[in-house]
């Protein structure tokens, strides 16, 4: 693994991978792990002489070559040893992490001359729309600033979505509370919520700079399937159960109710009603009735328009809820180390769905949600690690290849 370091001058541009002088050497162990939605990490050990706690000082930015993930150094861990010279563990996250360091509503006040202190507190609104687009806001909206010097390092001010990001499921408009929250935070939130995931993803051109990056990953199980028959599968559990076979959703939100699916009849459900509740209540929380209105009534804000967004927004989570229903499914996967005929980066990206073939003529999609690189002195070692995706069966069509 060839790691290195970018340079630091003003623009945070023009940071060539290819000077030896920013080739990080000397380390004993490296462990990399890039995630889909929370922030990676990783892990650097090496001998204090190295010279690795000069090069690398807290805030210092890492990549390697076969990486589009840009890694912050946080935190420097020094231990003695007996026999030998101190070691040296380098650690820290990915630059998306800076993000947590963003607090939802900020831009309302002017932290270079004081202008905003004293007022009312604000609530920071979301506009209408799916929730690649409102992820796409809250971010652009904390690093696009110049004038208060916003921007992230290495970072271009725009915010890209990942084609095609399904945009069926229009979001109602969102007020928040800016009390305590981040821009991280709430956009995991709305992100987890759909099923997307977000991160820096670097350029190879390094006069490009990076951007963030928001994605569903795309569906690569018709070609890109991990077999036990294969030995790839290091261990499975297997699960069987009718407690989530279920045919109807009924679902609330703060102000309104409904079932799913629509206009059943009999007919739809051979069996006897097996119904299931699901809350809902983050699509219209912000909803407030105006001054002087009964107290019992529905909000005379929540027009036909906004009841239409969010009953769509609450079909769309009823019916992954009970797609995801299975008998027997497969669960806590973990995907042998070093399997050959699927290479992460090439056959496959984090966010992907990807095939599992268990034991039992089990059959899965899976989301890749994280993978793991260690390179130290017994070789190396990348697996990804997976996690079920509600609503896909290896029979459905795929989303996208």
């Amino acid at each position: 693994m060839l790691l290195f370091k970018y340079t630091e001058n003003s623009n945070f541009e023009n940071a060539s991978p290819m000077r030896s002088d920013l080739v990080i050497q000397g380390w004993t162990s490296i462990m990399w792990v890039e995630r889909f939605l929370r922030p990676g990490e990783f892990e650097l050990i090496a001998p204090l002489a190295s010279g690795l706690r000069e090069m690398l000082p807290g805030g210092s930015y890492i990549t390697h070559t076969n990486s589009r993930e840009i890694m912050v150094v946080e935190n420097h861990d020094i231990k003695p040893q007996q026999d030998a010279g101190p070691i040296l563990t380098i650690t820290g996250r990915s630059l998306d992490v800076l993000l947590q360091e963003r607090m939802l509503g900020y831009d309302t006040v002017d932290y270079r001359t004081g202008n905003g202190t004293g007022w009312d507190k604000k609530i920071h609104t979301i506009n209408s729309g799916n929730a690649g687009d409102q992820i796409k806001q809250l971010i652009e909206e904390s690093i696009t600033d110049q004038q208060k010097n916003d921007g992230m390092p290495f970072v271009g001010l725009s915010v890209f979505k990942d084609t095609p990001i399904a945009d069926v499921n229009t979001l109602p408009a969102m007020s928040l509370d800016v009390t305590g929250q981040t821009i991280h935070s709430v956009a995991s939130e709305i992100a987890k919520s759909n099923h997307l995931g977000f991160a820096i993803d670097r350029k190879i051109d390094p006069d490009e700079k990076a951007t963030f990056l928001i994605s569903e990953g795309r569906d690569r199980a018709r070609r890109v399937s991990f077999s036990n028959e294969e030995g790839e599968l290091k261990s499975a559990d297997y699960f069987y159960s009718i407690r989530n076979r279920k045919n109807v959703i009924f679902w609330t939100s703060t102000w309104l109710q409904g079932s799913y699916p629509r206009d059943i009849t009999p007919l739809d459900i051979p069996d006897s009603v097996r119904m299931i509740y699901l809350d809902v209540s983050d699509l219209d929380s912000d909803v407030e009735r105006s001054d002087g209105q009964d107290e019992n009534a529905i909000p005379d804000k929540l027009t036909s328009q906004k009841r239409a967004s969010i009953v769509s927004a609450a079909e769309v989570r009823a019916a992954r809820q009970l797609e995801s229903g299975h008998d027997l499914e497969i669960t806590n996967v973990t995907i042998a180390p070093n399997t050959t005929r699927f290479q992460f980066r090439k056959d496959y990206l984090l966010g992907d769905l990807v095939g599992v073939v268990g034991s039992y003529s089990t059959k899965s999609k899976m989301r890749v949600i994280e993978h793991v690189e260690v390179e130290d002195s017994l070789g190396t070692q990348n697996y990804p690690t997976l996690e079920a995706y509600p609503g896909i069966d290896m029979q459905e069509g795929g989303l996208n290849e």
